[in-house]
Formats: structure tokens, sequence, C-alpha cells
């Protein structure tokens, strides 16, 4: 009871703060965002706003006291959602703006917050920060495989298949082990509750057109 009184109040804290100053508080994002409780009941994390920036912020209960674990940068980032992976880490993922070929885009990034080190991670590999388009390549969370705790499947543009292709992940280092091809041009992949790949949907052509066009445009400048 304890549990769901608190995260009432975090949820209803601004509410009641934008009845007090009505046009100053809509111009405002909320203090607290997407409260997330652990699996075994035990922390809640959330999207904390500051002046400074949002960050990603952990309270053990029953206390309302949050360390934060993590700081994005104001303005620039923002943080799509957070989901918990078992007990042990946050999974976060975050994007900001690029502009490519006169359109604007918006870049997701992966994170990995293990709550028991407070150590960081971007869920990414070297392999992937050499390609060219490396600034304007999305990384999306498939399933964060609540079997498997420290692991997560993830999909990312690979060059060797020319398209989204699905990866394990481990949380912890950040390696990537490719579990599934992609042959039919599938751009967003969806798994069942326990993380096995069940179907796909094709990529807007657009969007890999604008990643190899650029690529392209590059090696043209290099010679």
């Amino acid at each position: 009871m304890l549990k769901i009184t608190l995260l009432f109040f975090l949820l209803t804290a601004s509410v009641v703060h934008a009845k007090d100053k009505p046009w100053e508080s809509y111009a405002k994002l909320p203090m607290v965002e997407q409260p997330q409780i652990s699996p075994n009941g035990e922390m809640i994390a959330t999207l904390y706003n500051t002046a400074e920036g949002p960050t990603i912020s952990l309270a053990k209960f029953p206390s309302i006291e949050f360390n934060i674990l993590a700081s994005l940068k104001k303005d620039k980032d923002r943080v799509d959602f957070i989901r918990w992976s078992g007990n042990k880490y946050i999974i976060v993922s975050a994007s900001y703006p690029e502009y490519v070929n006169g359109q604007y885009m918006r870049v997701s990034r992966l994170y990995s917050i293990n709550v028991e080190t407070n150590e960081s991670k971007m869920l990414t590999t070297r392999r992937f920060s050499e390609y060219r388009w490396y600034r304007y390549q999305s990384f999306r969370l498939v399933s964060s495989l609540k079997n498997e705790p420290d692991f997560a499947l993830v999909s990312t543009f690979d060059e060797k298949d020319k398209a989204y292709s699905v990866f394990k992940v481990e949380l912890g280092d950040s390696s990537f082990d490719k579990i599934q091809r992609n042959k039919e041009n599938i751009g967003s992949w969806y798994a069942d509750p326990k993380g096995v790949l069940r179907w796909g949907s094709q990529l807007i052509k657009k969007m890999i057109s604008l990643l190899l066009q650029y690529g392209i445009e590059q090696r043209k400048m290099k010679h």
C-alpha cells in the first residue's frame, strides 16, 4: 500500500503545483515522469526533470530521496522510455535531432544503467561507430528478455545486411551477437513476452536510401 501511495504522490505532485501557478506550470515539463517499479518491488526509477536537464533517478522504498544515475543534455536529448531489465539494469531509450539531406530526423540510442554500481553504458560497438553514417544510426529495443535480465534484443542498421538486423546484447559490456539476419528489408522487429522474435514490418525504403546516399557522398568527398 505504501508503494502505491508513493507512486500516486509522484504522479500528482506536478498537478498540485500547476494549480498554484497555472500559466508558469503549463510551460514547464513535469517534475517526475515515467515512474517504473523494479520487478522485486523494492525500487522506483523515474525520469526526473531538473533545471540542468532530464535525469534518470532512482529511489529505494520507502524513501522518496532520489539518487541521480545519469544526466542528459538540456534542450537536445529526449528520453523516450525507461525500462527495467531484472532488478539490476535499467534500459534507457534516448533520442536527439539530426539534420540530413534537407530533413530533420530523431536518432535513437540505447543505454544500460547498472543500479548496483551506477555505471552507465551506451549499447553500441566499435564496428558500428566506424560507419560514416553512425551519427544518424538508431538503435531500438526489441525485447528486454524477462528470463535473461543481463541481456536484451536490439535492432540496428547493419551494413552487412543493408537493413535492420537483430542482436542479443550483453547489458554489462555492450557486446553484440547477431541472432537474426535481415534479407527482407525489415525495419521493425517484434518479439513475444519470452523474447522470441515473431514478426517484423518492412522499413520505409526512403530511410535506407538516405543512409546509403550519405555513405556514397562521403566516399566521393574522400576521393
